[in-house]
């Protein structure tokens, strides 16, 4: 069966929609996958019950599984007595211990402490 170049022109001009003429409320079938909003995630330092130096990490610790999604003390600063400075200089620490990149640190000083 053979068409002439009149017919197939004419088919396809009027048959095929532009991508462009689908609504805003449209979408293609193979695009229907559901994106998940992201967790809202407010910074929770105000979480952190006591004082001390604090570490979390969203991605988890796949070298050395814990829980490090929530704030957690961070035993060996606490025994070492360090300030925030220090407190702040333990992340490349953990993030080397985890095998992981996005360790975040936390200092909640001591407001009954004398300086």
């Amino acid at each position: 069966m053979r068409f002439s170049a009149a017919f197939l022109f004419v088919f396809f001009s009027y048959a095929a929609q532009p991508a462009s003429s689908l609504s805003a409320d449209e979408s293609w079938p193979w695009s229907k996958k559901k994106v998940e909003p992201a967790p809202v995630q407010k910074d929770l330092l105000e979480e952190l019950a006591g004082p001390g130096c604090y570490m979390r990490m969203q991605s988890g610790c796949p070298k050395a599984p814990m829980r490090t999604e929530l704030w957690r003390h961070d035993a060996w600063a606490e025994r070492e007595g360090v300030d925030a400075a220090g407190c702040q200089l333990r992340k490349p620490v953990w993030d080397k211990y985890c095998n992981s990149s996005d360790a975040q640190m936390a200092f909640v000083a001591d407001k009954n402490r004398t300086q």
